[in-house]
């Protein structure tokens, strides 16, 4: 890992800059250069340690009041504006995903529906079946 930080601080001081670190490498590099732990930063930014460590592995984009909190305890921006146009974007992604899901779950109500359906049918069928069977009985004994 702190390889890993070296080439991080490296890119930054190298000149392929700040955009072209992920947010989660940002908020590591900055944490770094602190000597914080992620507790430490969890305590400072009032997030827990948990979060911060899926935002720092990309697990996990943040919310907008958390990025805030991380950029005011830094006292840096950490995201620019395309950043948060792709957040934008992945939370419209989300609410699509969403609402396939619930209109999946539509369909299978639907298809349960039919399937009651047929069933109600096939029994009624059956039903009026023996009961024209029973009557011709009855009408030719």
């Amino acid at each position: 890992m702190k390889k890993h930080m070296e080439k991080l601080s490296g890119n930054l001081n190298s000149g392929q800059g700040w955009s072209k670190l992920t947010m989660g490498q940002r908020i590591c590099l900055l944490r770094r250069q602190r000597n914080w732990s992620q507790e430490e930063l969890a305590w400072w930014s009032e997030i827990s340690r948990e979060q911060i460590s899926r935002i720092e592995r990309n697990a996990s984009i943040p919310a907008l009041k958390t990025l805030r909190k991380l950029e005011s305890v830094f006292g840096v921006e950490i995201c620019d504006r395309s950043v948060d146009s792709e957040k934008t974007e992945y939370a419209e992604k989300g609410k699509q995903f969403q609402e396939i899901a619930r209109f999946e779950k539509e369909l299978a109500k639907l298809d349960v529906k039919k399937e009651e359906l047929r069933r109600i049918f096939d029994f009624a069928l059956k039903t009026a079946s023996e009961s024209a069977e029973k009557s011709d009985i009855l009408r030719h004994p």
